[in-house]
């Protein structure tokens, strides 16, 4: 083989390894973007997002900064609504959006990153945050640009968010910490109503290891249902005094913790779908004392109780009652269901098809916390139901608020009109039943009459009340 031509075999290879190697070179660099950036929206993801963290840290330990956790509010709406495809571009935009309003407040500072962590979460590092108003000036141009409307479908559509700020070193000295008090952060927003910030305190990290460990024993108490108890309050007719029913109310009653607030754990019950059996197992108890306590009802006697928005889109509730009343011979007259308009909200035509199936069923369904909720009056015009709780907020100044006063007449006024009854809540006082009774409600309830109460407590109540027809509050 003569000299000539091996060279240029030898330079041919030399080609083809370079060019394997320049592939090579490039498939590298790709797997190893793809391990540190999402892939929808290209952002830093979780991973390289602690890695820059902590880098930020050791590098500049004496600069300020802050980490911000950005939940966008509702966007499992988004998804139901238009499908992920649609969610995935609003997910791109908003990224684009956060990069842009990053870039604008911090003049391009090489420490700042935009990160994606999952779903629709995004992790934000901002440098020189000193004071208070430098994080709301912050704060305001992020929901600016978030809040500022996309184009989908045709349609405009405007998402909000809540944000979670931790501060170095005020709030935490390592990644983690920052990142895990951001968080708590902006749990701490949601719940104060969403669409807005909050910058995390101490006092928020006890309210969450609280909450943690309530959801961790509330999981344990449903393999043990006998922990829960159902109270019982009730429910008096303001003209006579006559007990007519009662609210029932479920209590936990904990072996190391003691009776837990339902405020604690009703909340978390229902995030978590913990409330699907812990609902049934009260629905059953429920049909089981009505049968109890049958021999000392009179007709019209009735008992409530409140059903959460999961068992009503989630459980066969029309079943589950049914089932529970024919096991214990009780009659559907003497059961109403309790539900809010907050629970009619999430998916109106289930909800309509629903309560129509309860109704039809014998059971009375009743509006609660009447007059607090932004579509009280077209909720009664769409959704048949038998009667009205009056929520306790217009019950408490009734007496020195003459605008209270006025509001609860014209509700009572107009229940009365469409063949409603009215209950009012948190009477607290003798002159608040009167001025309720004075005005047409019907029915009352509250500290005034009792406290809600245990079932052994109730039962003597009841027996009390039927050996001596006596009339128990005289107004």
């Amino acid at each position: 083989m003569s000299t000539v031509k091996r060279q240029d075999e030898i330079g041919n290879l030399t080609l083809a390894v370079q060019s394997m190697a320049s592939k090579l070179e490039q498939r590298t660099q790709k797997i190893s973007h793809l391990a540190y950036h999402d892939a929808l929206t290209d952002l830093p993801n979780r991973t390289r997002f602690i890695q820059h963290l902590q880098g930020t840290i050791k590098s500049y330990p004496a600069t300020s900064f802050s980490v911000l956790f950005v939940d966008l509010d509702e966007f499992k709406v988004i998804n139901d609504n238009y499908g992920h495809d649609s969610g995935d571009f609003l997910l791109m935009r908003l990224a684009e959006k956060l990069s842009t309003c990053a870039r604008e407040i911090t003049n391009d500072h090489p420490l700042t990153m935009i990160s994606r962590i999952g779903g629709d979460e995004f992790l934000m590092l901002i440098p020189h945050l000193k004071t208070t108003e430098d994080v709301d000036a912050l704060v305001k141009k992020i929901f600016l640009a978030v809040r500022s409307p996309i184009l989908m479908e045709n349609e405009e559509l405007v998402v909000g968010g809540s944000i979670g700020i931790a501060r170095y070193p005020q709030n935490g000295k390592t990644a983690e910490d920052l990142i895990k008090n951001a968080d708590i952060a902006m749990y701490r927003a949601k719940a104060d109503g969403k669409n807005t910030h909050k910058v995390f305190t101490p006092k928020m990290l006890k309210s969450v290891t609280h909450r943690a460990n309530i959801e961790r024993e509330l999981r344990r108490s449903l393999a043990d249902l006998q922990q829960f108890e159902l109270w019982f309050q009730p429910l008096v007719c303001l003209k006579t005094g006559r007990i007519m029913g009662a609210e029932s109310l479920v209590r936990w009653r904990h072996p190391v913790l003691g009776i837990v607030p339902p405020t604690d754990f009703i909340p978390i019950a229902e995030e978590t779908a913990m409330i699907l059996p812990l609902g049934q197992w009260l629905i059953e108890r429920l049909c089981f004392q009505i049968q109890q306590w049958m021999p000392y009802f009179a007709h019209d006697f009735h008992v409530s109780i409140n059903i959460s928005s999961k068992q009503l889109y989630r459980q066969n509730l029309v079943e589950m009652f049914a089932f529970y009343m024919e096991k214990y011979h009780v009659p559907a007259r003497t059961i109403r269901m309790e539900i809010t308009e907050s629970l009619l909200l999430q998916d109106e035509d289930e909800a309509e098809r629903t309560l129509k199936e309860i109704r039809a069923s014998g059971i009375e369904v009743w509006l609660d916390d009447f007059g607090t909720g932004y579509s009280s009056l077209s909720y009664l015009r769409r959704f048949t139901v038998d009667g009205i709780k009056i929520d306790q907020s217009f019950v408490r100044d009734i007496i020195t608020d003459s605008k209270d006063q006025q509001l609860v007449q014209a509700m009572v006024a107009m229940a009365n009109n469409l063949d409603l009854l009215v209950v009012a809540e948190g009477i607290e006082t003798k002159e608040q039943a009167n001025t309720l009774a004075r005005i047409g409600c019907e029915i009352g309830q509250g500290y005034y009459f009792d406290k809600p109460m245990p079932v052994d407590d109730f039962v003597k109540k009841l027996i009390n009340e039927s050996e001596s027809n006596v009339i128990e509050f005289k107004l």
